[in-house]
């Protein structure tokens, strides 16, 4: 990787522990089932008809992105990115309907 204005090891070491960003506009497309963290955070989550609460953030584990859903009764629950524990996200309707059950809650 090439980074405008550092041109040798001391100025890219100048980088290290920095955010790098890069405008959208300019990112490959994203593929199914894939998501920005931040277009997650503030999305509904439910079970069917049932209200669990609401994506605060997204993050890393070793094994897989994990949603951190602070529920409407209080609480926080993580959510794993995988598909035995989440159904839907819809971005259009900011909704991410989970599965209790998987996870050990129902």
């Amino acid at each position: 990787m090439r980074v405008a204005d550092h041109d040798d090891r001391a100025a890219a070491e100048a980088l290290r522990g920095k955010d790098l960003r890069v405008p959208r506009t300019v990112v490959p497309e994203l593929g199914p089932d894939e998501w920005w963290p931040e277009d997650l955070a503030g999305c509904a989550v439910h079970d069917g008809d049932r209200e669990v609460g609401t994506v605060r953030r997204m993050f890393e584990l070793p094994s897989c992105e994990v949603l951190e859903v602070e529920r409407a009764g209080g609480g926080d629950l993580l959510v794993p990115l995988v598909t035995d524990a989440v159904r839907e996200v819809d971005l259009d309707r900011r909704t991410i309907d989970i599965d209790l059950r998987f996870l050990g809650e129902a």
